[in-house]
């Protein structure tokens, strides 16, 4: 690192062993060095996040989610990366604000509704999601677009679990 102090590489290698190490302060040091040189790489920051949940800092761990968000507003795929990120940590609750905010922000994305109607529907607010999925509708009259049919099916999919079968065949028309 003294001789190449911009190799992402040798960081990275260094960060693993203050992983294993359990060395969570100077991870947090590397991970904040490796964001300064590549903040582009959103994994960086995931990883940051996480070392500062180990260190019992969650404010600061969502500190990092959301300037990370901030600062790409329009990326629709930070949104749903972040969204997955609090899912996978059983924090329901923070992905489903952060895609309300995605929804807000990129108000024709698909995969954002998409993703927000799954969350609505798996803590039984169908409404919500049957609403969700119909804004989505709206963005394109073509029937054949890959967003209608991927939210005709979601639709489908949550009329059945609700087993609301006229409102299934009505979808396909």
């Amino acid at each position: 690192i003294a001789a190449h102090p911009d190799a992402i590489a040798l960081y990275a290698m260094l960060a693993r062993i203050y992983t294993a190490d359990k060395r969570d302060q100077e991870l947090v040091d590397i991970l904040r060095t490796m964001i300064r040189i590549d903040p582009d790489a959103s994994a960086h920051r995931f990883a940051l996040s996480d070392a500062l949940n180990r260190q019992k800092k969650p404010q600061e761990a969502d500190a990092v989610i959301q300037t990370m968000i901030r600062e790409k507003p329009d990326n629709e795929d930070l949104y749903l990366r972040a969204a997955q990120y609090y899912l996978d940590r059983n924090r329901r609750d923070a992905a489903r604000t952060l895609l309300a905010t995605g929804r807000k922000t990129i108000p024709a994305c698909y995969d954002i509704h998409l993703a927000l109607a799954s969350i609505l529907a798996a803590e039984n607010k169908n409404d919500q999601a049957i609403d969700t999925l119909n804004q989505a509708l709206a963005f394109d009259s073509s029937p054949s677009s890959k967003g209608v049919i991927q939210t005709k099916n979601a639709l489908a999919t949550l009329y059945m679990s609700m087993k609301d079968a006229l409102k299934i065949v009505r979808l396909a028309f």
